[in-house]
């Protein structure tokens, strides 16, 4: 009797241990997933954000890109206006009560796609400002076309 279970567990074992090997690989070297979909080209990173400060043509962002330093990054105005050839870069979205800021960057195909902000909504929260007359935006980041964190 104690053979019979004992062969019984280590074909088992063997059984077990063969699925991966088993597993089929699409042309692209990814492996497919149950429904024989491949994984998505589409990928994001959250970063926590401090303060979005406003000016007339864009929002200077404060944020946490690693946990231990603070940083910002311009985000022009227009990318939330797209167009059929151009698909908006900015969107803005509600925060529910029990979250905090946030910014997710989502790249597809490993470059810039777009950057989504959750905030509050009202302009009176304190995670909103406005930027200071002396802190000039230069043309450059009103005219840029990606999104390069640091």
């Amino acid at each position: 009797m104690d053979a019979k279970k004992t062969v019984s567990v280590v074909f088992v074992f063997l059984l077990i241990s063969c699925i991966p090997a088993l597993a089929r690989e699409n042309g692209t070297g990814a492996y497919a997933n149950d429904k024989g979909v491949e994984d998505s080209s589409i990928t994001y990173e959250n970063f926590p954000v401090y303060k979005v400060m406003e000016a007339r043509e864009a929002y200077v962002v404060v944020y946490n890109p690693s946990g231990t330093r603070m940083t910002n990054c311009v985000i022009p105005k227009k990318w939330q206006k797209g167009t059929v050839d151009d698909p908006r870069k900015l969107e803005i979205r509600a925060m529910q009560k029990n979250l905090k800021p946030y910014m997710t960057y989502v790249k597809k195909d490993g470059a810039f796609y777009k950057v989504l902000l959750t905030l509050p909504l009202s302009k009176l929260d304190s995670v909103w400002g406005v930027v200071d007359d002396s802190y000039k935006l230069n043309d450059a980041d009103l005219s840029k076309d990606t999104l390069v964190l640091d």
